[in-house]
C-alpha cells in the first residue's frame, strides 16, 4: 500500500492497488495486533481501520465480481490489443501523438492496410474499452461515451471488451479453450443482432441508461460495510445521524440505497 494525500483512502482500478492517507497509515500502525476488545483501539483507531476495510472491499469487488474483473482486465487487454498495431504505426510514421488527430489528418485513401486505416483501428480499439468502462461506471460517464463520434453501440463495446479479455485470460489459464467458449463463436450471433436491429446492438440504436452504475453500487456496498463495522466497534453507540454528521452518508455513497428505498416505496 502506498499513501494518498487527497482522501482518507482510495482504490485504484487502473493500478489494482489501495492507498491510505499518512494519518490513517499511522493510526493503523499504532493498533495492537490480533483480536482485541473494542475499548483498546478507541474511536480514532476504529475509524482508521474502517477506512482500510472500505478500500479492501473495493479490492475484493474488483477481484471477485464479473464487472470488477472485466473492468480491471480491460486496461492490460487494451494494451495487448493495440500492441502490434502501434508497433506497425511507429515503424511507418514514427512517434506521433495524439493518434486520434493523426487518424484525421492522414490522407484518406480506400483499401485495407492504409496508414489512416491503421490509426483508426488503434483509436477504435482504445475507444471500445473506454466506452465499456464509461457505460458501466455511472450515468454521467455513460452519456459522455454515447456522445462521442467513435461510439458504435452498447452491444459492440461489451462484445469487444469481453471477447478480448477472455482471449487474454485464455492465453494464461485455458489456451485450448476447453473451459471458456472462444469469442470467435460470438461473431455470427452478434452480426444477427446487428442485422435484425435489436435495440442496443446497432449504430444509432436507442439507448436506455440505468439510474445507477457500478460506481454507486460498489461505493454503497463498501460504505455500508464500513458503517456496519463502526456500529459494532462502537458497541451500538453510533446511529444514522452520527454517520451523517461524520459525512459518511451522502452523494455516491448513499445513492444506490436511496434509489432502492425510492423504487421500493419504503
Amino acid at each position: 500500500m502506498s499513501a494518498t494525500l487527497n482522501a482518507h483512502g482510495l482504490y485504484n482500478a487502473f493500478q489494482f492497488v489501495l492507498r491510505l492517507s499518512p494519518a490513517v497509515h499511522q493510526k493503523i500502525s499504532e493498533l495492537p495486533s490480533g483480536i482485541v476488545p473494542v475499548g483498546e483501539i478507541g474511536f480514532d483507531g476504529a475509524q482508521a481501520f474502517s477506512t482500510y476495510l472500505h478500500e479492501t472491499i473495493h479490492w475484493w469487488q474488483h477481484a471477485g465480481s464479473t464487472h470488477g474483473l472485466m473492468r480491471s482486465l480491460s486496461y492490460p487487454t487494451q494494451e495487448h490489443g493495440n500492441y502490434k498495431h502501434l508497433k506497425e504505426l511507429i515503424a511507418k510514421v514514427g512517434f506521433k501523438k495524439p493518434i486520434r488527430e493523426l487518424a484525421i489528418k492522414l490522407p484518406l485513401r480506400d483499401g485495407i492496410g492504409t496508414l489512416r486505416g491503421l490509426a483508426n483501428t488503434i483509436v477504435n480499439n482504445h475507444f471500445d474499452f473506454d466506452a465499456f468502462r464509461r457505460l458501466t461506471f455511472n450515468q454521467a460517464a455513460a452519456r459522455s461515451a454515447i456522445g462521442d463520434p467513435y461510439f458504435e453501440c452498447v452491444g459492440h463495446a461489451h462484445e469487444m471488451t469481453y471477447s478480448n479479455n477472455i482471449v487474454v485470460l485464455a492465453t494464461t489459464v485455458d489456451p485450448d479453450f476447453r473451459i471458456q467458449q472462444h469469442p470467435k463463436e460470438w461473431a455470427e450471433p452478434f452480426a444477427v443482432l446487428r442485422q435484425s436491429k435489436e435495440e442496443g446492438f446497432y449504430y444509432g440504436s436507442p439507448i436506455q441508461l440505468s439510474p445507477l452504475g457500478a460506481q454507486e453500487i460498489l461505493e454503497g456496498q463498501a460504505c455500508f460495510s464500513q458503517l456496519q463495522y463502526l456500529a459494532f466497534a462502537s458497541g451500538g453507540g453510533l446511529s444514522w445521524d452520527h454517520f451523517r454528521a461524520l459525512g459518511m452518508l451522502h452523494g455516491v455513497y448513499a445513492k444506490a440505497f436511496e434509489t432502492f428505498l425510492r423504487e421500493a416505496e419504503l
